[in-house]
Formats: C-alpha cells, structure tokens, sequence
C-alpha cells in the first residue's frame, strides 16, 4: 500500500528562513523597481501609488498560481501523492529552485523598463507622458513580482496551516531588513543592475543551505542560476542599459556619463555636431551649456531678473546654478549669489564636463535643500529671489511653487525685495494661456497673492511669475527696466552684428533692448485713447485673474494633478485632459458609496447570522474589515511617502528605509495573532480604532513634521508614523484571522490574505493617483479614517 505521506517532514526552521529571504528579496524587488520607475519617468508621487498597486496586484497573481499549482500537483491536504513535485518536500524542491531565477529575471525586468522607457515619447527630448508612465510603471512591475508571489504561496503550502502566522512574520521581518539595507549599504556601492544580480544570487544561495533540496534538477538550476547571476555582475552593464533608453530619448546624442546619487540618476549627454553638453536628472533636463563660451542664452533671463530689483546687492538662485546665470547676475554689481542645487553630484558631474560646478568671485555653488535653506535663512538676508524649479509635476519640484514656500521666501527677503519664479510651459508660445495652462497657472498665481501683495506675470520662459512685499517694486514696463540697467555699466547690453565673416558687437538702448527680448512680449504698444498697454502681459494676468483655482498648498499639491494633466492635453488634445478632470471626483465618491454598501450589507448579514449562531463579529463584517485595514495602510503608507519627499525633497535613496519601518510595525503587530477570540475582538477594535485616529490626524502630523524641516527628527517622525501604520495593521490582520482560526484556519487565512491584498492594492492606487491631488493630504486621510470607521462599524455591530 502506498503511503501518502511526505517521507520528509517540512522543516519549520528551513521554511522560516526561506521565507525570511524571500521577504528580503520581495523588498529589495520593491526598491529596485520603484527607483528605476522614478529615475526613467521623472518620478512623481503619484507612480508612487502606481507602483505599489501594480506590485501587489502581480504578487496576488503570484501567489493564486501558487494555489492552482498545489491543487494541481496534490498539494492539498490531507493526501498527498508520492511524486518528484508533490507534497511539501516537493514544493520546497520547487521553491529552491525558483530562487535561482530571481536575480536574472530582476535584471532583465530593469533592462525592459529601459527599452521601453526610451521610445514613445512625442518629441525627442521630452519627459514620458502621464500614459505612458502608468504603462511601464504596470507593467514592467510583473515578472519579479510574480515569481515571488508564486515562491512565497509555494512555501506556505509547504508549511503547517499552524506555522502560517510564523512564514507571515517571517517575511515581514526580511523585508524590514532588506529595506532598511538598500538605504544603508546596498544601492550606494552597486547600480541597479548588479545589485539585482548579486541579491538574487545571495537569496539562492540562502533558499539553497535553508531548504537543503535533494533533487538535482533544483541543485543545478540553483547552481547555473548563481553562477550566471554572478557573471553577468562582473562588467558593468549600467551604461549599455542606459544607452539603450537614451537612444529613444535622444536619438543621436552621445552618452558621456551616468551616476547614481541618493536624489536619483544623473546622466550627462553631448549634442551632435555642437559642443553642447546636457545634464539630466532622472529624466528630467536641468542645464544645457558649451564648455568655455564666453556668453550664454541665460544673459537676458539674467537681466530681466536682477532688474525687477531697483538695487539688488544679494541675491539666491533655487535651481539654475550649473550654468552661468550666478555670473549673469554678478554683472549688476550684486555683493554676492548664492546658487542652491538639492543633488551636491550635478555640480561634480558638470564641473566634469565643462560646466559650472564650482564658486568664484561673488557666487558661491552650495549643494542643499532649497526650501530647508530659505528656512533657514537670515530674516531679510536676500533682496532678490530667483527660484528655477521645472515642470512640477511631481511634490520634489511642486514644493517651490506653494503657499508655504512663499512665505518662508518673504521672510528670508529684504524689505522690497522680489521673488522671480518660472514654470514651463510644454513649449507654448506667448499668445495661448488658455485651457490647462491657465488653470495651472491661476493656483501659482493665487498662492502667490497670499503671500505677498504685489504680483505680476509675463509670458516668459514659460511664465515668469514676480512678486515683491514692497507696493510698486515690480514694473515689467521695458522703460522702466532699461533705466535701472542703464545705471549698471557692466551689465550694458550688447547686440551681435554678423556681416560676411566678421562678427561685431554694439551697443543698444536698454529699453529697446528688452522690448524686442523673448519675442518682443514685454513690449507696450499706445492703444487708440492713447494709454500704454502690454499686450501680452495682460492678456496673460487677466486670464490667469479670472480663473477659480484652487491655490497651490504643500498639503494640497494641486498642480502636480494639473501639470500632469496638461501634459496629457498637450500630447494627446483636450478630450483626455476633460476626462482626467471629470473622473477625478468619482474616485472619491464611489469608494464611499461602496463603503456605505457594504456597511449596510455587513449589517444585514449580521443580523441573520446572529440569529441563526450568535456569530459575532461575522464574516462579511470581518472580510470588509480586511479589505479596508489594506485600503488604509497602504493609503497611509502612500499618503505619508508624498508628504515625507514635499519636506525632503526626495525619497529616492530613502524609500526603502520608509517601507522596512512599515514591514517592522506589520511584523511586530502580527505577533497579536494567536489569541483567544474575545482578545482578537477587543484587539481588532482597538486596531481599528487607531487606524481611524491615524489617518485623521496624518495631516496635522506631516505639517507638523514639516515645520521641523529636513533635520533628523523630522525623518524619525515620519518613519514613525509609517512604523506605527504598519503596526496598526499588522494587528487588525492578525486579530481578524484569529477571530475565526478555530474553522479552517488556512482557508480563512488565506481569504483574508486576498482580501488585505485587494484592499491595499485598490488603497495605493487612488490615493496616490486621485485622492491627495483632488482633495489634499488632509482631505485623503479624512476619506481613509471615514473608510476605516465603517469597518469599525461592521464590526462592532455586524
């Protein structure tokens, strides 16, 4: 008689370490992935949530495979079949064998998100649309994803419905650790690649001495795997990658260098057939120069700023300090420039290749935080401002066109002082401030005129925002602008005369020297009753007066939404930027409306089974509770990550730190799971309420938390708060699985592990995407605590 058996019983030890690195390798998947997505497109908070969902939803099909291979295998208990890949000893086989796979099948995911990151834009040159992101960030998240989900849902088939609880905290713990690890140690001695390689050769090698597999197909697919893993580590395979996506980005332009920073890639290129050097960050262009030109196209940009000042003697630059606009502004006898860039390698990898890097006469070239550096500022210590963010589409650029920044800029500026701020504008020309762009461009404006009371715009570069606390300080009038330049000999302005081949410069009026500049926008005609107008420039300010925009808050980033909108109407026409607009408020409004459904349904459910068992609380209410306890970590998890980068500008090095205090506080609040039932109710009760406390009060935290600027304990607050989201829901997990362990606690377990993932992946996704830039952080919580409040409720009376 054959026995069903397993000849080799499961290790617990054995499976309790395999899980351990499979957590870790999940976490280091998370970060790798998550990285490469904001460096490729320009990394804004709301792939934040994209990335998440999309690598939950992949691990669930994972994990589901998992189960089918099991059932199909004879897996499921209580008979297991004799076979080379049946029972547990035979899924443990399977999972040695798998981990082999991981690091070549992570390369090969970064090396695709590359290829397919390089083509598709519209233009050369341009950031990836708001499409095109969701896309790749969807789907170059699988393959890892997958493989682990089916690894992990393999080892817990092979492991005791008893020691699911334990494999749970087990992987919680590695992702902890690993995620702590790639902020510490990993990612700043080896690129993305090697890095993938190298774990994934680590993590065979521990599956290999945790499982101790007896076939030798898992022996030698775990022994090329490492070794293939190992060798494609030695050459550096970064550059061709990186070749590979700039060649769709800019077809014909040469690589120079690329290098890692804690704040994202930073990649130099060389323009064909010119001496033209371009520095990008993740994607994104922050200066253009040639090497040792005398001038540069930035002189007129630089005149038109220093005079919106009537006598500036010192002024800051927040952005713009690789090239040579500090020096452009030392023409007007300025005492001293101080030039601010967030990332201290742009300022190597440009002095590198011929750009500006270093201080001089005057400019001094500081690597820091802008807004930490405003705050910290002497009271009046600048009288002209001049702040060079880009395209805010994301909060890393979106913090220097809000309320709270303005204020910390007016008080770090001299009595009359100027504030000059610039925002792109996709390449429109002067004529149109219509549609997305007024919108945009009316919550800058209208940040601006709370914090100072006078404001004015021009259509140039892009739209050139000035403000000034002092009444009459700004007049965009080209006579008024050549008087303050004619009093300034060494900024006397210059016209180059070309005849044959002789090249000759001369002196021009300075008033018609900014009446033709940028295409003749500041010029003033005399209208039929004889009054000076700007055309141009007010046109401009009407249309940005009279648009209702909500205005622009660090807790309520709206114009990253409608950067990323207009973008969409620039590329693809209004019908997709209409729609963004219209879909938006439903993302709100249907998760409430199901919430209130479900509540209601929780509720009837209750009542009959009440009647007919005296369950309570009961199922439904239970699986509802599961789904939103992930809806709301995940929310908050999300929601905290966009309000940790406003204060830090970035949280590319740091974004595994964040998670790992996540994991930590999901490890520690599962170690709640194996109580009685009446102390796994009060336990989930008190879960839950916690987690409505939380989400109320993220908001005032993170504004708390901000006011501490970019120091220490402000990084501790906020990893913290993700500590104490994690361990709120590790512990309504733990306590809602423990409520009913006593029938089929591995097919229970399992439903409210679905039910969880589901939650959070649907959690990441809105808030990220819809929540924060409709409604603000504090709007965001307030729909995750009125979420988490219904499921109390479902609870507590279901």
């Amino acid at each position: 008689m054959t026995s069903t058996r397993d000849p080799r019983p499961a290790s617990p030890g054995g499976l309790t370490l395999a899980a351990l690195g499979l957590g870790a390798w999940a976490q280091l998947v998370q970060v790798l992935v998550f990285r490469e997505i904001m460096a490729l497109c320009h990394g804004s908070e709301i792939l934040f949530g994209v990335v998440l969902a999309a690598g939950l939803g992949w691990t669930a099909l994972g994990t589901a495979l998992a189960g089918r291979w099991i059932g199909r295998t004879g897996g499921a208990r209580p008979a297991i079949p004799e076979g080379p890949s049946a029972g547990p000893a035979g899924l443990r086989e399977t999972v040695a064998a798998l981990a082999g796979l991981n690091g070549l099948v992570l390369a090969l995911q970064i090396a695709a998100a590359r290829g397919l990151a390089g083509f598709g834009t519209v233009a050369a040159g341009q950031t990836l649309s708001l499409p095109h992101s969701l896309a790749l960030a969807a789907v170059v998240t699988a393959p890892a994803s997958i493989l682990g989900g089916l690894e992990f849902g393999l080892a817990l088939g092979a492991a005791s419905p008893a020691g699911f609880s334990t494999l749970y905290r087990a992987e919680s713990w590695g992702a902890a650790v690993a995620g702590l690890g790639t902020v510490l140690l990993v990612t700043s001695l080896a690129g993305p690649v090697r890095t993938a390689l190298l774990g994934g050769a680590a993590l065979a090698l521990a599956t290999w001495f945790a499982v101790r597999p007896d076939g030798r197909s898992a022996r030698t697919l775990i022994i090329l795997g490492t070794a293939l893993s190992l060798a494609l580590a030695c050459p550096d395979l970064e550059r061709p990658l990186e070749e590979l996506f700039w060649s769709g980005r800019l077809p014909g332009y040469r690589l120079l260098e690329v290098r890692e920073s804690g704040y994202g890639r930073l990649c130099a290129l060389s323009r064909p057939g010119t001496a033209q050097v371009s520095l990008y960050h993740s994607g994104a262009l922050m200066a253009s120069f040639e090497p040792g030109a005398a001038t540069s196209d930035l002189r007129p940009f630089a005149d038109l700023c220093a005079t919106l000042h009537p006598a500036p003697r010192r002024a800051l630059l927040v952005g713009g300090a690789l090239g040579r606009l500090p020096e452009e502004l030392m023409r007007h006898d300025l005492e001293r420039v101080d030039a601010v860039e967030l990332d201290g390698l742009l300022f190597d990898l440009a002095r590198a290749h011929g750009g500006r890097g270093d201080s001089g006469p005057g400019v001094r070239r500081l690597a820091a935080d802008g807004r930490a550096y405003v705050r910290n500022a002497p009271r009046g210590e600048y009288d002209l401002v001049v702040v060079s963010p880009g395209e805010p589409d994301s909060s890393t650029v979106n913090r220097y066109c809000t309320v709270d920044f303005f204020v910390q800029c007016r008080r770090a500026m001299a009595d009359g002082g100027t504030l000059v701020l610039t925002v792109p504008t996709h390449g429109a020309g002067a004529d149109y401030v219509g549609g997305g762009l007024s919108i945009r461009g009316a919550s800058v404006f209208g940040a601006l005129r709370q914090a100072f009371p006078q404001v004015r715009a021009a259509p140039v570069n892009g739209f050139l925002f000035a403000a000034s606390a002092g009444a009459g300080t700004i007049d965009l009038d080209p006579a008024a602008l050549g008087r303050r330049l004619a009093g300034r000999p060494r900024a006397a302005p210059r016209v180059v005369i070309r005849t044959g081949s002789t090249v000759e410069t001369a002196a021009v009026s300075p008033e018609d020297y900014f009446a033709g500049l940028f295409g003749g926008v500041l010029a003033t005609q005399e209208s039929l009753d004889r009054v000076k107008v700007q055309q141009h420039v007010e046109a401009l300010e009407t249309a940005l007066a009279s648009v209702a925009a909500v205005v622009n808050r660090d807790d309520h980033p709206v114009v990253v939404a409608e950067s990323l909108i207009l973008g969409a109407e620039m590329r693809s026409g209004h019908t997709l930027a209409d729609l963004l607009r219209a879909a938006g408020p439903w993302t709100v409004r249907v998760p409430a409306a199901l919430a209130l459904l479900a509540l209601g349904g929780a509720l009837a459910a209750g009542r009959v089974a009440r009647r007919r068992q005296g369950e309570r609380p009961t199922r439904p209410a239970l699986l509802m509770a599961a789904f939103i306890v992930g809806l709301a970590g995940m929310a908050l998890q999300v929601g905290l990550l966009a309000a940790y980068q406003n204060v830090r500008g970035c949280v590319y090095q740091e974004i595994g730190g964040i998670v790992g205090s996540f994991m930590v506080g999901l490890a520690v609040g599962a170690r709640s799971g194996d109580q009685r039932l009446a102390t796994a109710r009060t336990r989930l009760v008190a879960a839950l309420s916690g987690l409505a406390v939380l989400a109320a009060a993220a908001g005032s935290f993170a504004g708390l938390l901000a006011g501490l600027s970019s120091g220490p304990a402000a990084v501790a607050g906020f990893w913290g708060l993700v500590f104490a989201t994690g361990l709120l829901d590790g512990a309504a997990l733990a306590a809602i699985v423990s409520c009913r362990s006593a029938s089929g606690s591995d097919r229970w377990a399992g439903r409210v592990y679905a039910m969880d993932l589901s939650g959070a992946s649907l959690g990441a996704l809105v808030c990220g995407a819809a929540w924060i830039p409709l409604a603000g952080l504090t709007g965001a919580m307030t729909v995750v605590a009125a979420l988490v409040t219904a499921a109390l409720l479902a609870v507590v009376f279901g």
